[in-house]
């Protein structure tokens, strides 16, 4: 149920199926955008949610959203335009490239003056306009139309009066007619006629300045048919859409008639865009259909629920170009071949770091990669450790002995890919340890089972934290107990774990304490409330404690007090802090059950002051930890990824054209591709040059040149089939040892590489695979030389030939002789794995054959 008021709601306007008209007080806070130096990793260009979205001309569109991003399609690349605001942006419309408007606000604040937002675009940058007032309350914008330059009408969720811009200002408009609820959509057609709808299935005309009530099919608090899209063609072609299957066409005489749908969901499906090249081409989406009505026919309904990443929020169109976007950034464009058909490319790449953990961590390895760990399914496809870098997850090779897929990784530390330790919990049979990974194996370290937190002291020392005990390692003797909780105070549960050094050591708990190790005795201080500690973290000067329902403390002498800035608002949890270059940083996320709500924060403390940095992430950060190189990295386990570091080499978006059979350079990566089939798509990709090693890759030698090629990934496949693939390397950033030999593409996958016959061209400096391939991450190597076919004869009539199971990728072919210009086939014989060979028993007593081993 959507409950529409003045304060908060339980669910997000543009999905609303129910409304329910009501007022409470809102208590909440400020929403707002990703500012510089922080930056996305992935998805690529930026992964938060897309709102709103219009489009002037084929291949422009406009696209806003969470964190008052508004992003430009060009054709042929992103721009995130800079915008003045916070804000959620809900809606864009224009008319022109010089003269847009966006809308929305703040529907979470408790700010009634400031939850109102309008932006105008002149061609060169956004500005914000003074916002309508009411009685002091501003109220947030769901809907915008431009009519002329003199001429912008739009709707808010409360009430019934719309906003108009003259030119100068903005003012309300109040329709002299019996409406109630709100309205969600507004369009025109020509200057005389205004269309406006919203809840109770109401569909207003302002027809040559008069108001008329055309459609209205409920009354009351709750409504059930709420149109949320308007479009028009001319004043006679009018349509409407909404939340339950609503699809209405304008009759001449003013009356709304239902129009067929030849499609169906249990509880009705829901517009989110409409938009028409005629009265007789007519397109609605879904959350992942494109349905298209004739004039005379049911619309018809084009599914793409299993080949998009998430789903559409909005939608717009022109010309030929039909675009949907949504959550994580998601954006697809659907080129218009004939009437209600046509292509779909994905513009974003996105869903490479959908790693399915529940309740994860991170921690920084290395100048830039994470440990990301968390619980997991005993399934296949969950993994309950990784190692992230450059926007790519790879799962560690094995887990602990004991531990298995349905595990939860509770902490992690790693100084480095050859230091990793973790404490798990297996509950499948209620096992549990720690162990460290050495680069190549697991190593146990018994005793400190249980622990929730670690934490490395400068000089090296690890420290472990168990809800009821404290313990350092000393080798070779062992885990060292540090601290005990007294027996009778078991509601004292340690959660959180920090220090500065050996003898400046805190320990948080479940219950708002905080104790300290001066390097001899163990004391409680002085705390403000007795709310969950999730995190403790510091400078040399100031130390901080953050938790649930918005605990944000600073310790001042022994004592702690609450931090100015921060107000403890229930649900408001703070998830994770870490020590960043010019201050502490904390992760903090709103409750979702608000409207407005379960986005996410990031704060910076320093001294006795909290300033928001980050604010309206659609993802609440869940980890944020401190790399090697003194950069912080924000992640959340669906697919979202920040960091504060600088870009040394950005990736590449590109376009690829499916209906082209001509190689495709990517930029200055060195990277081009070529279709092997057409399908008239045009997706987007990504590709990055790098010159870190692989981790986990043992074969072949971690050389300087790495390529990562992404593209939009889905539960069910990816947005761009295989392709050829050509890469072009610098011979300076070869190691010694390959001069000479032949080179080949290597493609990681997991925790190896895989050999790919590529054609070498030596005076190009290239590498051209033979077949077509996926993306992923690719490197140079040497060519592995082919194995051996050993034969042997186990029976008078009877050999084998054999070859090492290591030598993957390798198929036996037979033919009836050597000559010039024979076929080569598959040999028909079953292969056996027998120990650590493959093996192929023959029929020494037929015709003669001639075998060999082919990659």
């Amino acid at each position: 149920m959507a409950i529409t008021s003045i304060g908060r709601r339980s669910t997000s306007h543009w999905a609303s199926l129910i409304t329910v008209l009501s007022c409470f007080q809102l208590i909440l806070r400020l929403d707002a955008g990703l500012p510089a130096p922080w930056r996305f990793v992935a998805p690529q260009p930026q992964g938060n949610d897309l709102l709103a979205a219009w489009s002037p001309a084929p291949d422009k569109l406009y696209a806003g959203g969470h964190g008052g991003v508004i992003m430009y399609w060009d054709g042929a690349k992103w721009t995130v335009q800079a915008t003045p605001t916070q804000k959620t942006i809900f809606a864009i419309h224009g008319l022109s490239q010089n003269a847009v408007w966006a809308v929305g606000g703040d529907p979470y604040t408790d700010n009634i003056t400031n939850r109102c937002l309008i932006l105008r675009y002149d061609g060169t940058s956004w500005k914000e306009m003074q916002v309508p007032q009411f009685s002091g309350y501003t109220y947030p914008f769901n809907a915008v139309h431009a009519v002329a330059t003199n001429d912008v009408w739009a709707s808010q969720d409360y009430g019934t009066a719309l906003a108009h811009y003259d030119g100068t200002k903005w003012d309300w408009v109040y329709p002299p007619l019996s409406v109630e609820g709100s309205f969600k959509a507004i369009t025109s057609a020509g200057p005389n006629h205004l269309f406006v709808a919203g809840t109770h299935g109401q569909i207003l005309h302002r027809d040559n300045g008069t108001w008329k009530l055309e459609q209205k099919r409920e009354s009351g608090s709750m409504s059930f048919n709420i149109i949320t899209k308007l479009w028009a063609y001319d004043a006679n072609n009018v349509f409407a859409a909404g939340n339950w299957t609503q699809f209405y066409r304008r009759n001449s005489d003013g009356s709304w008639a239902q129009l067929p749908i030849n499609a169906s969901e249990p509880f009705g499906i829901s517009f989110c865009a409409l938009w028409g090249r005629s009265p007789t081409e007519v397109y609605l989406l879904n959350e992942n259909s494109i349905f298209y009505y004739d004039g005379a026919n049911p619309a018809v309904r084009k599914e793409f629920r299993t080949s998009i990443r998430r789903q559409w929020l909005n939608g717009a169109g022109a010309g030929d170009r039909l675009y949907g976007v949504g959550p994580g950034g998601v954006a697809h464009e659907y080129k218009l071949d004939g009437p209600g058909s046509g292509a779909l490319s994905a513009l974003t790449v996105g869903g490479n770091l959908d790693l399915r953990l529940l309740y994860p961590g991170i921690t920084g390895c290395g100048s830039n990669g994470l440990v990301v760990y968390g619980f997991t399914y005993d399934d296949p496809a969950w993994w309950p450790l990784w190692h992230v870098a450059n926007g790519v997850a790879r799962r560690f090779p094995s887990l602990p002995p004991g531990a298995a897929r349905g595990t939860h990784v509770k902490a992690v530390t790693a100084a480095s890919l050859t230091d990793v330790i973790v404490a798990w919990e297996n509950f499948q049979d209620w096992g549990r340890g720690v162990h460290q990974w050495d680069g190549t194996q697991w190593r146990a370290m018994s005793g400190a089972e249980g622990t929730v937190a670690f934490w490395r002291s400068p000089s090296g020392r690890l420290h472990a934290a168990a809800p009821y005990r404290v313990l350092y390692w000393k080798d070779p003797d062992g885990w060292q107990t540090l601290y005990t909780v007294p027996g009778d105070q078991t509601e004292t549960q340690i959660t959180a774990l920090w220090g500065r050094a050996d003898n400046d050591v805190f320990a948080g708990t479940a219950n708002g304490k905080i104790l300290r190790y001066n390097g001899s005795t163990w004391s409680y201080e002085t705390t403000p409330g007795t709310g969950v500690i999730v995190g403790l973290a510091g400078t040399a000067s100031d130390t901080y404690a953050v938790g649930e329902d918005g605990l944000a403390w600073r310790r001042s002498g022994t004592a702690w007090q609450k931090l100015s800035g921060v107000v403890a608002n229930a649900g408001e949890h703070f998830t994770a802090i870490a020590v960043g270059s010019d201050g502490v940083y904390a992760a903090q996320r709103t409750p979702s059950q608000y409207t407005g709500g379960g986005l996410g924060r990031l704060w910076r403390f320093s001294g006795s002051t909290a300033s928001l940095v980050v604010q309206g992430l659609s993802q609440p950060l869940e980890g944020l930890a401190r790399t090697s190189a003194g950069y912080l990295v924000g992640f959340a386990s669906s697919d979202f990824l920040i960091t504060d570091a600088p870009q040394t080499a950005a990736p590449v978006l590109q376009r690829v054209d499916l209906t082209s059979s001509d190689w495709q350079p990517i930029g200055d990566t060195g990277v081009a591709v070529r279709a092997a089939v057409s399908d008239g798509s045009r997706s987007v990709m990504s590709v990055q040059r790098v010159p870190e090693p692989v981790p986990f890759g043992p074969k072949p030698a971690p050389y300087a040149e790495h390529w990562i090629l992404l593209e939009d990934r889905f539960y069910a496949g990816t947005a761009i089939p295989p392709m050829y693939l050509r890469a072009q390397y610098d011979p300076t950033k070869l190691a010694s040892d390959l001069t000479g030999k032949q080179l080949d593409l290597f493609r990681y996958t997991d925790s190896d590489a895989t050999e790919i016959s590529a054609i070498h061209d030596s005076a190009g400096r290239t590498l051209s695979t033979i077949s077509p391939v996926d993306f992923s991450i690719w490197t140079v190597g040497a060519m592995v030389p082919p194995p051996a076919l050993r034969v042997a004869r186990v029976a008078p009539q009877r050999i084998t030939l054999s070859w090492p199971v290591n030598a993957a990728g390798y198929v036996l072919e037979s033919a009836p002789s050597i000559s010039p210009g024979t076929a080569w086939v598959a040999a028909p014989e079953s292969v056996q794995t027998v120990g650590g060979e493959f093996v192929v028993t023959l029929d020494a007593s037929t015709v003669q054959r001639f075998f060999r081993l082919r990659k």
